[in-house]
């Protein structure tokens, strides 16, 4: 399970786009000095910050818990689909529809895992987090009147 997606997310609906990015992309970086650095880096880094992105596009929808978890079940499976095309490009010589087919078939259950994993953390501690980010938000945010 990884929580990553959801966090960029609701920190994408919280705080904004260029947030939900940045915290997309510094989480997979800082993960991977714990699981493993390697060429797959660049690109998680990259799907990760664009699910912070498509919170922030989406943030009036992610209010509710259910809507953030089928949210992000379907950001799970488009950020595995990402990582699977990256994974067809960088290691396959033929790339042939009947490799890009076996790459997804291959992945689909690990890519299923991530979705479901992801609508558990959304439920289980989705509102919680975005309740938290937007208040961290609103302290952050301060504004000078001058008399």
């Amino acid at each position: 399970m990884q929580p990553v997606t959801v966090i960029a997310v609701v920190a994408g609906a919280s705080l904004g786009a260029r947030s939900g990015f940045a915290v997309g992309t510094v989480a997979a970086f800082v993960s991977n000095f714990f699981l493993g650095q390697g060429v797959w880096t660049p690109w998680q880094m990259l799907g990760w910050g664009a699910c912070g992105v498509a919170g922030a596009l989406a943030a009036p929808l992610l209010r509710r818990r259910l809507a953030l978890a089928a949210f992000c079940f379907v950001l799970g499976m488009g950020f595995s689909a990402f990582m699977d095309v990256w994974n067809w490009l960088a290691f396959y010589d033929e790339h042939t529809w009947q490799t890009f087919a076996a790459t997804h078939a291959r992945g689909l259950p690990f890519d299923l895992a991530h979705a479901i994993g992801n609508v558990v953390i959304a439920l289980a501690a989705g509102p919680e987090l975005r309740r938290l980010l937007d208040r961290y938000g609103r302290r952050l945010h301060t504004e000078v009147v001058w008399a």
